[in-house]
């Protein structure tokens, strides 16, 4: 018992750091536990013109880093669509290469898009996960778990 108050004084400060480092931590949640992208952060989906298009699904994962600012998704240059913690974007693509692109939200100029070269099938579904590292740089993730 002596040593009770004195060992807790000792461990409070690791037990702040250690909740600290837990809250900043980035969740990948699954397609399910997310919402759809609001209609009033679409900007544009791709015109289709294939009977059998490709379906991508782009998840915008939970964490501190990054949480102040919307993530941009853009399709071959063009802006799809601005996506919150938390939120999916789901989208119908024709077969082909591609380039999918993210960049937050930058108000200082210090970010460059980060992009994904892809070819994509015919009736392909794939899932990308967006998110922000520790180290504040954004990432765009295919996620082959959940993709054919």
């Amino acid at each position: 018992k002596p040593c009770y108050k004195a060992c807790m004084r000792s461990h409070v400060p690791l037990l702040v750091i250690v909740a600290i480092a837990a809250g900043c931590a980035t969740y990948s949640p699954a397609p399910e536990e997310v919402v759809p992208v609001p209609a009033s952060q679409i900007h544009a989906l791709p015109v289709v013109t294939s009977a059998n298009p490709a379906r991508i699904t782009v998840i915008r994962d939970f964490g501190f880093p990054g949480s102040a600012v919307l993530f941009h998704l853009s399709l071959d240059g063009a802006r799809l669509a601005s996506l919150d913690r938390g939120e999916r974007l789901e989208f119908e693509v024709d077969p082909g290469e591609h380039q999918l692109s993210v960049i937050p939200t930058d108000y200082f100029g210090g970010h460059k898009p980060t992009v994904v070269d892809a070819i994509w099938r015919p009736g392909q579904r794939v899932l990308y996960r967006a998110g922000m590292s520790g180290n504040m740089v954004p990432s765009l993730i295919r996620d082959v778990s959940a993709s054919n």
